[in-house]
């Protein structure tokens, strides 16, 4: 089940739950034979999602926290557009109340969505500092050694805040998402055996399509050439 929850941060990983529990009760709502009853549970449904997922920011790429945000208020502004063509029932003091639950729930989630879209821009804007000057990508068994000795020189001339996996990797599941957000360059220490480690290719993968600066370190004068990048897939060491 790694695919549920390696989706969310490591601490938003309970979530899945929820979004389980969200999709049972979609599926529920057409039992009720009330139109207007549906498309009343939809759009409670879609609206507190929207406000729960703009507030916890669940995912690891903000891209997708702000895609989910986009979703559910479309779904619910669209069961909203749909009240109109239900059987409304009489009116009455519990419909009245409903109503203006619906009013609140409105409110509260376009205020979300606009606070939502003004942290964005805001953090676009003042242009948020990484938090590591540079990560070392490298295999710990040809290049550990150097890895170790390339950080503490580094440290000495204070540079930044070097990413070392051996120091500073907590999750392995947030790796790629480090790689991508949070580090300035990648150094990549190229020994022949960093071309066969899975983790290492995907760390030099990841920052070629974010836009993170890889800066080569050539440790050895053997370079892949093509025979062994056409054969890379039958040269991982898993």
């Amino acid at each position: 089940f790694e695919f549920i929850f390696l989706r969310f941060k490591p601490e938003m990983r309970w979530i899945s739950l929820l979004y389980m529990v969200r999709n049972l009760a979609i599926s529920l709502t057409p039992i009720y034979p009330d139109a207007f009853v549906q498309l009343l549970g939809l759009y409670t449904i879609f609206s507190l999602c929207c406000i729960l997922n703009s507030w916890l920011q669940p995912w690891k790429f903000p891209t997708h926290n702000s895609l989910e945000v986009v979703i559910n208020f479309f779904f619910a502004a669209f069961a909203v557009v749909s009240l109109p063509f239900a059987d409304l029932p009489s009116v009455n003091t519990w419909v009245g109340l409903l109503l203006v639950l619906l009013g609140c729930t409105v409110a509260a989630t376009l205020f979300r969505v606009c606070l939502g879209v003004t942290k964005v821009t805001i953090s676009r804007y003042r242009m948020r500092p990484k938090t590591y000057k540079l990560f070392l990508c490298h295999h710990k068994v040809a290049a550990g050694a150097v890895a170790r000795l390339l950080k503490m020189a580094l440290t000495e001339l204070s540079v930044g805040k070097v990413f070392l996996d051996s120091d500073d990797l907590l999750d392995l599941s947030t790796l790629f998402a480090t790689v991508s957000e949070e580090v300035e360059t990648l150094v990549v220490l190229c020994t022949q055996e960093v071309w066969c480690r899975p983790w290492c290719l995907g760390e030099i993968t990841t920052a070629n399509m974010d836009g993170v600066p890889t800066k080569p370190v050539n440790l050895t004068l053997d370079r892949p050439n093509d025979h062994f990048i056409e054969s890379i897939a039958e040269n991982l060491d898993l």
